[in-house]
Parts: C-alpha cells; structure tokens; sequence
C-alpha cells in the first residue's frame, strides 16, 4: 500500500485541524475545550505523526467519523449533548476500512480516557478491543496491525486467537482481558469457545465488527443473537456492502448501532410495511408514477436517517489515481445438450406438478454451467445422502434430490448422454477457455468465481487435461501457435473452497500473490469472495450470478483495490433465457434500493415486471445454419440434435420470430469495445451453425454508478422531495444540505455511463 501511496503521489488532503513539526502535520483529532486537571492544559487526542503522512483524505474523513459518533462524551465541557453510539463505516471494497480502523484505534488506545461514568475505576483507558472477521480475513487483518504500527513508538498490542493453539487460547483471553489490547478472532471461534466470558466477564470498550453483514443481516442467528447482548455502546461496523438482499437486512444493521433510530419502526415487520414494500412495488420499470415516486421519496428518507452514522465513500474517491475497472454482462447460447435437459425438466414438472423455484435453481445452476453438472449433482446428491444418515432431514433433501437428477437423465437420449462431459457442450467453459488464452497471452492472471463446488471441480478437470484445443475446436483456429492445457494444481493454479481450512487460505492468497507461474485462481464465492487482497490478478470470471448482487461485487473488489497498478475486467457469465438472466435482473434491482438508501441516489429501473418475475419461464431459441437467425422453438418440441441441420425454411406459421443476435441490446458487435479479450470474445462463433456469434450480446453490469436516467426525468419531483425538512429523532436536513449531497452525488454517478466503454464527459 505504501508504495501505491508514493506512486500515485497521495498526500493528506483534509481540512481538518493539522500543526507542521518540521516536515511532519500534526493531526490533532480533538481538544477539549477544559482540562480535567485544574490549572493544567486542555488536552489533545493527537494522531501518531507516521500514521498521519500515510492516511489518505477519505480515511481521515471515516477515522474523524467513527470518533464524532463513538466519542461524543469524551469531551463534557462541549456545548454538544450528544451520547456516544455505534456506527457503520461503509466504504466500499478496496478504500482501506481496516487501515482507517487501526488508525482510530491506535490512536484512542494511547491517548484517551473514558468519561469516569462508564468504568468504577477512575479515567478509564480505552484497553480492550475485540475485533471480529470471517476466517478469511484474519490473516490479513494480522499483518496490516503489524505493518502499520510495529515500528511506531507505541505499538498496538495484538492477541489473534485464531493462530493460538488451542490449549492457550483460554489463557491468551485471560491475558487480553487484565492486559487489554486487540483481541482478533473470527466470528464463528467467538461463538463456539468464548462469547459467554466476554459478554460477562471481561466487556470489550470497543467492538469491531469486520464483515458485518455477514454476522448481522439475520436478527434470528446464533451469532447475531449473541452480538446484541454485548453491553458495548462503542461499536465499528465495517462493510463494503451494507445492503444485501433487500432493505430489512439494512435494517438489522442500523438497529443494531443505533436502537430506535428509525422514528415509529420498533420490529422488522413495521420496517417492511412502512418502507421495504413501498420501496420494492415501484422498481420495475413499468411500475406506476405514483410507485416510483413513493420509492424513491422512501429511499430519500431513509438515507436522511442514517446520514449521520453511516460514512459512505465509493471507488469515485480514488478515481483519478486507481486503475479503472471495465466490469460487463456476456449473455451466452444455450448448448443443445443444454437445451435437452432443460426441456427434460419442464416436462418433469408438466407431468408432476412439482415446480418449485428454488429446487429448479439448485438442480439447474450446475447444469447452465456445463452441462455433466446434472450428472455429477445426482452422484454427489447420492454421496452426501450417505454420509448423512443419520440426518433424516438431511437425507430426505438429498435422496430426493438424486432420484430427481437421476430421473430427468433417464429420460434423455443415448445420444445427448454421451456428450455430456465435452467441453465444447459448454458455452461458458468455451468462454473462459478464450479469456484464459488471451490472458496467458498477455501474462494476465485471472480469478475464477463460482457459486458452485461442482463447477468448480468441472473446471479443475478442464484446466487439467492435457489438450485444450482438442476439445474446443475453436481454440485452435484463435491459438495456432499456443500450448493450452495441462495446467497442474499448485503449480499452475490453485483453488480455495470451503474445504480449506482458514489458516491455509491465507498461504493460498500469498502463494498466488507472489509466484508468477500461478495464472489461475478457482474460488468458491461464499469462500474467498471477501476480505483478501487479490489485486496481481486483472481479470475476473464470475461463472454464475448470485441472487445477493453484493457477493459478485465483493469477487470483483478482490482485484481492484489498493495495489493494483492494471486496469481490472470482470466477465459475468449468463446462458440466454433462462433463470440466470432473470436473477441478473433482480440482482440490478437490489443494487438500486441500496443506492438509493445508502447513496441518496436512486438507480435507473432497467427491467419491467416480465423480466423480473415468473423466474420459471425458458425460452429456447434455434439458429438456422442457412442465415443464422433466431427462431423461438414450440414448447411441444424437442431442438435439434448436435448434428442435425436445422434451417427456418421449414418453420410453420405457429413458429414465432426472434430477434437477430446481432440486433440484440448492446449486442456482440464491437462498437465502443476497449477491452481486446472482449473483442476476442464477440468474435468466437457457436460450433454448430458456424453463423451465429456465441455470444448472444454483451452489456456494461447495471450498478450505482449507471445512468440514473429515470431519476434525471423526475428531477422536478425529485427536488420537491429532497426539499422536504424532515425531523428524525432530532436530526433536521434543511434544503442546502441536500442540495449539496445531491450535487455531489450528480457529479459522480452521471460520469462513464456504459462503465468505461464510453469515456468521460
């Protein structure tokens, strides 16, 4: 980070109160305006003075935030009434929380004493920290507490339980609690082994939760449970996604720093009532004025509400200095083996009348990704069921599972089962086959996200074999002169799942970090889709969107962080009409209520009702081998075998038309394309028609940075609702302060509308 800092030529920036020694500012944090002592000097919360060169303006921003909310007793003569509180510092992923952290930490544990209420001892030191993160991240959380204050005068004392043996981890508890310093754990070890002590033994003054949406978005699990009874006011969220899936997870969130916080809301369903619902019915893009209006005056007010202890900062703070990052959408061809299975499964649930979504998405997801993923979820279906015997609920979930797969693989043809296993039966497989090569090319390491642990055990085998071009023919036609395959495990690359044990994890991110002969880095986005830094890779493939669009993001944010001197490209995978395009879709939405909660800035609606719900519905499209168009296939028939010409002379008139592929929305033509894999990529044909491109359209991801283009056309309405002076638990937003806000946030959400593609204004 050091390093980033000198070459991007970052220095303090901030208006704050600063006094020159020599060449070194003086950052002073506060004054009283006092002294405790008669006859003696105010006294000074002062910022070690090397912590001071290396912070930059955003983080003394969020050190200056935390310490306004958690502090705000500190000094007794302020004209302030305030009562010290929690907070949540919601940087997004890449900006530094944890070095903003330890710089707020190393700073109060010197040099502040607590008000003499809050402890029976008298000018009780801010002793005892107890930081949580997921397994992950605690490695790294280790060596940035040592990096950045072993060599100051005065040390932050640190305890990290998870590298403690097992046998000694009581005693180092012990030691924590009469000697104080950072107590690092993650939050599973803090449930299993010591949350009674410290909830009744030995309170921390200050509690970090790292991640903390992970612990906290469900009011109802163990570890949130367990969490809300620690009797700590002074409480650090930190989180690059702090809205999930929807907004009462938000919620959970603001509840847990600031009880009551939200005027008349006292339980999550009076939260869904009175904003979630009025904030989801006016998304679509067809919903009625009246429902986008509401919405968005929702979103405002919520935004108003939490303003003042939620420190927000995006990647737009260091856009002038981190490298951009190019992040698109390829819709991909359905495969006709694909197609077969897919059409094996509507008939299952025709003939049944079982079609519940949720077993179509766990059954399917492997299968949109290559299609043996049906084959090996019944075997691994099977396995699991007897492992778990014992489990009667467990066996049921699974057995049945199995005799489903197994059902739907029964009914397809010899034919389409003996192509299962081929590579090229797989357009995403294809895919990143092609951004792998082009990568290799250009020695550009790339990291492979999936949801999935059968994909990812799919790819394994891929990279493996020893031929690539073999199996993908088209590989040979773009890489005459290029040796692709045989890629070996650890040598090659290397892969991180939830069957890795946290402490290996660490030496895995180091490995791939540091040895150049490791290009490709398969992870488990559950797994390693936090908290690790990952920025010698510049290519991302997230294989399969996730319902929760926050997981992709954080998967992209592994690369483009601190550090990384390349521009970063992230390819998200989706095969053409069917559940995934639709979970994109929702995905989009849900990034929108965040925007517009946490940001102030309500998204552009990108998608209507139709393409939002009735999650079910595939559509099956057939390109002739004479002209290369698209036909939509009648429900009642099967699609072509593999090797079956099939021309659109013979459609009847019960057939009905579908779009060109190259007429398709921000389609695979290569206008305004910047990136030379994504021109590679649009160019790479389906196998079968040698027509039609394989990949049906390309599109910049949908985020909070897009377009607010529907905001733009309310704009009239807008200032009407941001004017309104609201009154929340004492917190007064006059016009000039949203004016202000909003200006800003227009200035820095209307810039690179297609993510790059299109440059600046």
């Amino acid at each position: 980070m050091e390093d980033f800092r000198r070459d991007c030529n970052i220095t303090d920036s901030s208006s704050a109160e600063t006094e020159s020694i020599g060449e070194s500012p003086r950052w002073i944090l506060a004054t009283k305006k006092e002294s405790s002592v008669r006859g003696g000097s105010p006294e000074s919360i002062v910022v070690d003075a090397d912590l001071a060169k290396q912070v930059m303006s955003h983080q003394k921003e969020g050190v200056e935030f935390i310490w306004r909310n958690c502090f705000a007793d500190w000094d007794k003569s302020s004209d302030g009434n305030d009562a010290a509180g929690g907070c949540i510092v919601a940087h997004e992923m890449g900006l530094g929380k944890s070095f903003t952290t330890i710089t707020l930490l190393h700073t109060v544990m010197n040099n502040l004493c607590l008000p003499e209420s809050e402890r029976s001892e008298k000018r009780r030191c801010v002793r005892r920290v107890l930081l949580l993160a997921p397994a992950n991240v605690i490695r790294n959380w280790e060596n940035e507490i040592k990096e950045w204050t072993n060599e100051l005068e005065h040390k932050l004392p640190l305890i990290n339980l998870q590298r403690s043996q097992s046998g000694y981890r009581e005693d180092d508890a012990e030691n924590w609690e009469k000697s104080g310093g950072v107590l690092l754990m993650s939050d599973k070890l803090f449930c299993k082994q010591f949350s009674s002590r410290i909830i009744k033994e030995a309170t921390p003054d200050i509690l970090v939760l790292d991640e903390a949406h992970t612990m906290l978005k469900n009011a109802t699990t163990k570890i949130s449970k367990i969490l809300r009874k620690i009797p700590t006011k002074r409480i650090i969220l930190l989180t690059g996604t702090p809205m999930q899936n929807n907004a009462t997870e938000f919620y959970q969130l603001v509840n847990f720093v600031r009880p009551g916080i939200i005027p008349g809301i006292s339980s999550d369903a009076a939260f869904e009532a009175e904003y979630r619902k009025p904030i989801e019915s006016g998304l679509p893009q067809d919903a009625s004025d009246e429902s986008n209006e509401l919405s968005q005056k929702k979103q405002l007010k919520l935004n108003t509400i939490v303003e003042p202890f939620l420190h927000r900062r995006t990647k737009d703070v260091l856009k002038d200095k981190l490298p951009k990052s190019f992040d698109v959408l390829l819709t991909l061809q359905q495969s006709v083996c694909q197609q077969h299975i897919l059409k094996a499964y509507e008939r299952y649930c025709r003939v049944t009348g079982r079609n519940n979504f949720f077993r179509r998405y766990q059954l399917l997801s492997p299968v949109l990704n290559h299609p043996t993923g049906l084959k090996s979820k019944a075997e691994k279906a099977e396995k699991v069921s007897k492992r778990a015997r014992m489990d009667n609920s467990r066996i049921d979930i699974n057995a049945d599972e199995s005799n489903l797969a197994k059902e739907i693989l029964g009914t397809l043809q010899n034919s389409t089962l003996e192509k299962l296993h081929e590579a090229r039966n797989s357009p995403k497989i294809i895919i990143l086959a092609h951004i792998l090569g082009m990568a290799f090319q250009r020695g550009e390491k790339v990291l492979v996200y999936s949801k999935c642990l059968i994909t990812l055990g799919l790819i394994t085998k891929f990279l493996e074999s020893k031929d690539w071009k073999k199996e993908i023919g088209s590989l040979a036609a773009k890489f005459p002169h290029d040796r692709l395959g045989g890629l070996r495990k650890g040598k090659d690359f290397v892969r991180i799942d939830g069957s890795i044990e946290s402490g290996k994890r660490g030496v895995l991110v180091e490995q791939f970090n540091s040895t150049d002969s490791i290009m490709v880095f398969l992870i488990s986005a559950e797994a390693g889709g936090i908290g690790i830094n990952l920025t010698s890779a510049s290519r991302v493939v997230i294989m399969d969107n996730h319902f929760n669009p926050s997981v992709s993001d954080q998967c992209v944010a592994r690369a483009h962080r601190f550090g990384q001197q390349k521009q970063v490209y992230c390819y998200r995978l989706a095969i053409e009409g069917t559940l995934e395009t639709k979970v994109y879709a929702r995905g989009v939405n849900k990034s929108g209520v965040a925007s517009g909660v946490v940001e102030g800035v309500p998204l552009e609606q990108c998608f209507d009702r139709s393409e939002l719900e009735n999650l079910e519905k595939t559509d099956y499209k057939v390109t002739c081998c004479l002209c290369g168009k698209k036909r939509l296939l009648d429900p009642d028939k099967d699609p072509p075998e593999d090797d079956e010409e099939w021309e659109c002379t013979q459609i009847g008139d019960s057939y009905t038309c579908s779009v060109l592929a190259d007429d398709t929305n921000s389609s695979c033509n290569r206008t305004g394309i910047q990136d030379v894999i994504l021109e590679h990529l649009v160019g790479v044909v389906n196998h079968r028609t040698r027509k039609s491109p394989l990949v049906v359209a390309w599109s910049p991801v949908h985020n909070s940075k897009a377009t607010s283009r529907k905001v733009n056309e309310k704009q009239n309405k807008q200032q009407v609702i941001a004017g309104d002076e609201l009154s929340c638990h004492g917190i007064q937003v006059h016009n000039k302060k949203r004016e202000r806000r909003e200006g800003n946030a227009n200035g820095s959400h209307t810039k690179r509308h297609m993510m790059g593609f299109i440059q600046d204004d």
